[in-house]
């Protein structure tokens, strides 16, 4: 089982496309996620806490149907199934003994570097990466792992939040060994997201940065008054039409549609409610957004007591910093219908697992270390 469970990790971080029907792909990771839970069920049975999580995300669900009842639009099947992904992990990683997690995430932590080299590679010798093509044609890059023709399926923006997930893991270990192999190989990851201007994974990572610094200094509590005021400026003193106007007029028509409608849509409703008020055919781009449009006010509260919880579970700087980063990622991206379950994948390592993680590459250097001394 700990050799599927490296697998599963693997293929997470590296999706192999097994099979197109319409205009979805189907990865290799989705169909082992359902064939080791239909073994750990048979073989274990679920605990009781995985249930709580899952019937708080049901609720979410329940409340999401009911909406759109309300509302009398069309409804969105594609966004159900990714959520049905999200809770299947809760509860497959939940299932899983703390060697198989371990197992798990070693897969995703080496082989994060291999897929950023993949990327790194298709850019510079089969697309001809040119930095001046990017700047007058980015467009030209988007999709280039998710066409017909390709064995992978992985769209641009989800490049970072794949990469942000395995940068964080090679940075505990670098916490428990001190080797900088781990710090180099988070440095190489973060090359896809400069090469392609990825301009929401930058900020995370810039953002995390200055968290980390604060923390350090143990005034984390001024971080967020600095981003609480840079917000404010931000919001009223810098015209976002400037930099990308379609960006502009999703976000307000979201929050304009929020504000007609308080209690929310329905799940899966956000494009059409933008499409019908701007014409615009696309999400939210913006997790919050989303929730406020798709279950309203509850769904705001519900992720934002998720991010708060991890937070306050986890008082590492590191975790608390890549937590910050992954907010930030969502803030311009749909975090959790179009990138599966990475976003809340990583809130369960934060919030639960990084620290039996690190135990084990503790024990793993303790190990070798008296290999080495023999």
């Amino acid at each position: 089982m700990k050799y599927l469970c490296y697998i599963l990790g693997v293929l997470i971080v590296f999706p192999l496309k097994i099979l197109s029907v319409g205009s979805v792909n189907y990865k290799f990771d989705e169909i082992l996620l359902v064939f080791i839970f239909v073994i750990l069920f048979c073989t274990r049975g679920i605990a009781v806490r995985p249930l709580v999580y899952c019937g708080l995300i049901f609720l979410y669900l329940a409340y999401g149907a009911l909406a759109i009842l309300d509302s009398g639009l069309v409804i969105n099947y594609q966004v159900y199934f990714r959520l049905l992904q999200i809770v299947l992990i809760i509860v497959v990683v939940s299932m899983m003994s703390d060697g198989e997690r371990v197992k798990m995430l070693d897969g995703i932590a080496s082989w994060g570097p291999v897929f950023a080299l993949c990327i790194v590679f298709y850019l510079i010798f089969i697309l001809d990466y040119s930095f001046d093509l990017l700047l007058d044609n980015q467009q030209y890059y988007k999709d280039f792992f998710n066409g017909k023709t390709t064995f992978l399926s992985v769209h641009i923006n989800t490049v970072g939040t794949i990469l942000l997930l395995s940068i964080y893991l090679n940075l505990l270990k670098f916490q428990v060994t001190r080797n900088k192999v781990y710090v180099l190989l988070s440095a190489f990851m973060l090359l896809p997201s400069i090469m392609l201007l990825s301009k929401g994974d930058l900020l995370a990572i810039l953002i995390a940065l200055v968290f980390f610094c604060f923390s350090k200094l143990k005034m984390s509590y001024l971080f967020f008054v600095c981003l609480a005021v840079s917000g404010l400026i931000a919001g009223y003193g810098l015209n976002l039409a400037k930099f990308d106007s379609t960006r502009e007029a999703l976000y307000s028509t979201a929050l304009q549609a929020f504000i007609s409608n308080p209690h929310g849509y329905g799940i899966g409703t956000e494009r059409q409610v933008i499409f019908a008020s701007s014409g615009i055919n696309y999400p939210a781009h913006n997790f919050l957004l989303s929730a406020a449009l798709e279950t309203g006010v509850l769904g705001v509260i519900f992720f934002l007591a998720l991010i708060l919880y991890s937070y306050l579970r986890n008082k590492d700087s590191v975790a608390r910093a890549f937590l910050i980063a992954f907010v930030v990622v969502g803030s311009f991206g749909n975090v959790m219908y179009f990138y599966k379950y990475h976003f809340v994948f990583f809130i369960i390592i934060n919030g639960f697992y990084d620290r039996a993680y690190c135990q084990a590459v503790a024990l793993r250097g303790k190990a070798s270390g008296a290999i080495d001394t023999h």
